[in-house]
């Protein structure tokens, strides 16, 4: 079967606010990283070559987005600023453009800085860890 190539129009981040997930509106530059398969070199006297073992644990994941237009009064921007005030975990998922695959994710925002610039829109981005291992679309 031939590969198909997806584009990313349409991609969205999503975060539970009320029991619905919820598109964080005006994102850009969204990078998944479902953490690093731990492995364990196993070596000896009687080898010739060290041999790297999966150990089945998955370091850290993190997330991250740029948010292009950030706007205080918005409210889906105001539960993110509170789930990074609180620092509570957000329930929510990765939606791949048109794809038809959503990855469920949760994740604690650890970083959010605000950047304003002469005559132009505020801008924002974020920063996550990600709190349970994540299941890559198959």
């Amino acid at each position: 079967m031939p590969a198909v190539a997806h584009k990313t129009l349409l991609t969205e981040l999503q975060m539970t606010i009320s029991n619905t997930l919820t598109e964080i509106p005006f994102l850009d530059n969204i990078e998944l990283d479902p953490g690093e398969n731990k492995i364990h070199n196993l070596m000896g006297v009687n080898r010739a070559y060290e041999t790297p073992i999966a150990t089945g644990v998955r370091g850290v994941g993190s997330l991250s987005a740029d948010i292009i237009a950030y706007d205080p009064t918005d409210a889906v921007h105001i539960a993110l600023g509170v789930a990074f005030d609180a620092q509570t975990t957000i329930t929510g998922a990765y939606k791949l453009a048109n794809s038809g695959e959503t990855i469920a994710v949760k994740y604690i925002v650890t970083k959010m800085p605000i950047s304003t610039k002469g005559a132009a829109v505020i801008e924002s981005k974020f920063e996550a860890v990600i709190t349970e291992k994540i299941a890559m679309p198959t």
